[in-house]
Formats: structure tokens, sequence, C-alpha cells
């Protein structure tokens, strides 16, 4: 029971509500049967399950709006509209993409040379929550680094930003450059280890040592180069 509303809290969405809710329903309709009188239980059954049925919709209905309009602002996510995205391999499948990641999308159609790898990153590297993978198969490109899937305790750790940090130089160093595409989920903070920083930013200091070649209103696309040595040309 604790486990289950420990989910709840931390995600406030629709996977993670209905299981507590459904054992909050099911606990609910069991102390009533064995602590009410035969009167109590048939005048308050109608009552109960109206407003247990108006209950669940207030919170699935706030889960949806709330977290999942946040999410698919700036994470794909599967429609059968395939005129609103990109088309996946079946005909009737496809990735809704908002406006911004179109344009995205489009400008790296554009700047990627074919087999050009890229690194999807975040605004953040000390707080993470999730990072925009779908760029990758949307775009067609491969990831510059073996860290591509981000997850908190992982990449805000000094050891793997400085592993991506090296990929991201030597990628340069033989390719002419390194190109990111930031995106900014600093508004998704959960109530759990990942919402505490993690106070290295290593990636995020090399990051903004790049060239922002295009910006959008949440997003960025970022050109890195070799830095010359000072005293050299």
């Amino acid at each position: 029971m604790a486990l289950l509303f420990s989910l709840a809290l931390v995600r406030t969405d629709g996977p993670h509500l209905a299981p507590a809710f459904i054992f909050s329903t099911a606990l609910f309709y069991y102390l009533l049967q064995q602590f009410s009188t035969s009167y109590i239980k048939q005048s308050l059954r109608k009552s109960v399950s109206v407003s247990l049925l108006v209950i669940a919709a207030l919170i699935l209905g706030f889960s949806f709006i709330v977290y999942g309009y946040k999410q698919t602002s700036l994470i794909p996510t599967i429609a059968t509209d395939c005129s609103l995205g990109v088309i996946l391999s079946a005909p009737d499948e496809c990735l809704q993409t908002s406006d911004e990641q179109t344009e995205v999308l489009s400008m790296l159609d554009s700047i990627l040379k074919p087999g050009e790898r890229f690194f999807s990153a975040n605004a953040r590297h000390d707080l993470i929550y999730i990072n925009n993978m779908a760029y990758y198969a949307l775009s067609g490109h491969l990831p510059i680094t073996y860290w591509a899937h981000m997850d908190p305790g992982v990449q805000t750790t000094s050891s793997v930003q400085n592993l991506i940090k090296e990929e991201l130089r030597n990628y340069a160093n033989i390719n002419g450059r390194s190109m990111v595409v930031v995106v900014d989920f600093d508004h998704r903070i959960e109530p759990n280890g990942s919402a505490i920083s993690s106070g290295i930013h290593i990636l995020d200091q090399y990051l903004s040592s790049c060239h922002t070649l295009y910006r959008f209103e949440r997003s960025k696309i970022l050109e890195c180069k070799i830095l010359p040595v000072a005293g050299t040309l």
C-alpha cells in the first residue's frame, strides 16, 4: 500500500495514480462492508459510487492534462493522424511532433551531413529528468556518445560527464565539429532524488563554449569545435 501511494506521489500520471486509486477503492468498500449496517450500506452505495467516479475523473483528468501535456510538448507521441507528424514503418502509425520539434528536425535535416552524428542534450545536466531520445530516430542520425540515454545519478556524475565531453571533443577533432541539440526540461521536477542537483556542471560548461547556430523557444542547436590551444594559431 505504501509503495502504491509513493509511486502516485512521485509521478502524478494515469499509470502511477491508477493502482493507488483502485487499491483505495477496494479498501474502502471492504471497510464499508465490515463496519456498516445494512441501512447505511444501501443508502450510501449509490452516493459513494458516484463520488468515486467523480474523484477518479478529476485525478485522471488532472494527470493527463497537466502531466501529459507538458510531456508531449517536448517528446513526440504515437498518433493515428499521420498528417501531424513523422510516419513510422506502418502507414497508419506515426509520431506526432510539436511545431518546435518539427522545426528542429527540419533544421537538422538541412545542416547534418549523411551519416553525421549529433548529441541530444539538456539545458542542465546536474539535474536530469529525461532527454529527447526521439530526435535520433526521427532524424535518422545516430548519437555521438555512448551515454545518449540520460538518467539521474548517471549523467549527473563527473565521471560520465567527462566521458561525454571527451567523446564530443574527439568526434569534433575527427569530423571538424560536433552538433548538439539542447532541449530545456527544467520545468520537470519530481519529488525524489532526481530533484537534487549533483553540483556537477562539467558538460554544461563545455556546451556553453559551443556556438549557437539556431535558437528556438525551448531548444537550440549548437556547433562544437575543437578550441585552439592558447598561444597557437
